[in-house]
């Protein structure tokens, strides 16, 4: 449903998808979290819309680290106006079904943080991103190497005098006497393989890809009534999927990678998971070189 062509004003850089992403670099860790806690926030969000259903399906989480080099709208009206560069650093869970009856699996974002304006607005005002701003400090380029740490203004501790302060919200490191020179090659089967028997056991029939990789993506989109706040004037279940368009390279991370996920009153998304505080990788934990294309999506209710 629409209100009528959207309006560009002359302070706003809402990009039209499609959008091409070039260059990108993918990390991807699994992450032991609490199924129920995952079920918990289905039910509060997704399973609010009338004539949908979804159920998590498992206790993992997924950790993605997105770096994308050149990000331009190939929209007629856009595609001439320039590109940008983004970080995503996002925790994702896997979710089956949609309208009574579906099956269907899909990669559902509870808490993203992104390096770039644009990202954040087109992201959550298309989409429907949980997309937070935050400073991303990533020391090293080398495909392979995850480490990077993610800071943002935020409370600590809720208090009546609190202030946002910047925090430590995420952290990957690796530790050097652990990473050891393995074989660490993988290709697109052997991923498949990996995650869909580390997510949905030994005897799956589905293969399972990560998000970004032509696999659908599904968010809560909404936005407060300005005459009842603590209402929306819009809110809607969105699908999106996003094409994989070239794969440059792949392979596995290296061994020694921890996850740290401080707690923090204001974002937090590590509790609501059922995440410990530091964690280590379970199953498939790869790196990915591609371009990929995100399309326009749909409205599932």
């Amino acid at each position: 449903m629409t209100s009528g062509p959207y309006i560009a004003t002359a302070a706003g850089y809402i990009a039209a998808p499609p959008f091409a992403h070039r260059n990108a670099v993918l990390h991807g860790v699994l992450l032991q979290g609490s199924k129920s806690a995952q079920q918990a926030l289905v039910d509060a969000t997704l399973n609010r819309r009338p004539g949908l259903r979804f159920e998590a399906v498992t206790s993992l989480v997924l950790m993605t680290a997105l770096y994308v080099e050149s990000v331009t709208s190939l929209d007629p009206l856009w595609a001439d106006r320039g590109l940008t560069s983004e970080t995503d650093i996002g925790f994702w869970v896997l979710v089956k079904g949609g309208p009574v009856g579906s099956n269907a699996l899909h990669w559902h974002p509870i808490s993203l943080f992104v390096d770039s304006a644009p990202a954040l607005a087109i992201g959550r005002e298309i989409y429907g991103f949980p997309k937070h701003l935050a400073r991303i400090d990533r020391p090293a380029r080398a495909n392979d190497d995850p480490t990077v740490e993610v800071w943002m203004d935020a409370f600590p501790k809720f208090d009546p005098q609190a202030r946002p302060q910047p925090c430590k919200v995420v952290e990957i490191a690796v530790d050097p006497h652990l990473a050891a020179e393995a074989d660490r090659s993988l290709n697109t089967a052997q991923l498949q393989l990996e995650m869909g028997v580390t997510l949905l056991g030994a005897d799956a029939p589905l293969a399972v890809l990560p998000p970004y990789f032509s696999m659908p993506q599904l968010y809560l989109k909404q936005f407060r009534d300005i005459v009842r706040p603590n209402e929306a004037c819009y809110q809607a279940v969105t699908v999106s999927d996003l094409r994989m368009d070239t794969l440059h390279s792949m392979g596995r991370l290296p061994n020694g990678v921890t996850i740290h996920t401080p707690r923090v009153d204001s974002v937090d998304f590590g509790r609501a998971l059922g995440l410990a505080e530091t964690s280590s990788p379970i199953g498939p934990a790869f790196w990915i070189s591609f371009d990929f294309i995100a399309g326009a999506g749909s409205e599932l209710g």
